[in-house]
């Protein structure tokens, strides 16, 4: 008898598996040893090896289970198998605190976010810039812009990259700016516009020139069909004005 565990199989595919899957394996595993489960569930027990008869212990996996790697450090949340936002960096507040930022539209009034599986919590944030800091699970890493945060004016019509949860590493266009970059604003979010490259989960992923200088942070994308898509991002150096922040050492 061959006990297969659709948990540890959820886990290492970084999803969970639809309990409709599970119950028709249930069904065969009650039922003859003759039965192929590759013949019904092929996709999800591809890793258990040549095709032959088994009889099964299925094990449900529960409601969400947390991503162990990624591309880029998405946040997630229960009940949604999409990222919910991306981290944008690793930085230390004023009293030493070691936080990761990320937007705040993403995950306000959200509870149970997770960071390549280990719980995080929102502990501080900024409706004005768009800016949430969150708890730093020691075991994470996460860079930090190893050549800086830009301190003058991007250039407009230039390439620049990201890296989203939802979109991968993507290159962008810078087309605009705030002219009130260079002052001192705290009333207000000062932004950097791009095409319109991001999607839903990509909020709060760094922006980075092609001398790897921080930019900004991802905020909102214009909707289809505006008469000007674009998408905004909040301006590093304000965001770490704002909050306090020193970019980490890590």
């Amino acid at each position: 008898m061959v006990y297969i565990d659709m948990f540890e199989f959820a886990l290492e595919r970084g999803r969970r598996i639809p309990d409709t899957e599970w119950r028709v394996l249930r069904r065969l595993a009650d039922r003859s040893s003759e039965y192929d489960v590759l013949d019904v569930f092929e996709p999800a027990m591809r890793e258990v090896g040549r095709r032959r008869a088994y009889a099964a212990m299925v094990v449900p996996a529960p409601e969400f289970v947390p991503m162990t790697t990624q591309p880029c450090l998405g946040i997630r949340t229960v009940g949604e198998e999409d990222a919910i936002g991306t981290v944008g960096m690793a930085a230390v507040t004023d009293v030493g605190e070691a936080v990761l930022t990320t937007a705040r539209r993403a995950v306000a009034n959200r509870a149970d976010l997770y960071i390549s599986g280990h719980l995080t919590s929102v502990i501080g944030s900024s409706e004005i810039i768009d800016c949430a800091l969150l708890t730093h699970p020691y075991q994470v890493h996460v860079g930090s812009p190893g050549r800086g945060v830009l301190g003058v004016p991007p250039r407009t019509q230039v390439f620049a990259t990201f890296d989203g949860a939802r979109s991968g590493p993507t290159e962008t266009m810078v087309r605009s700016f705030d002219m009130r970059l260079m002052s001192e604003v705290r009333n207000t979010a000062l932004c950097v516009l791009t095409d319109a490259d991001t999607a839903g989960g990509d909020s709060g992923a760094s922006l980075y020139d092609s001398d790897g200088k921080l930019i900004g942070f991802c905020s909102e994308r214009t909707e289809l069909g505006a008469p000007f898509e674009c998408t905004s991002w909040i301006w590093a150096r304000q965001v770490l004005q704002m909050m306090r922040l020193k970019p980490s050492e890590e």
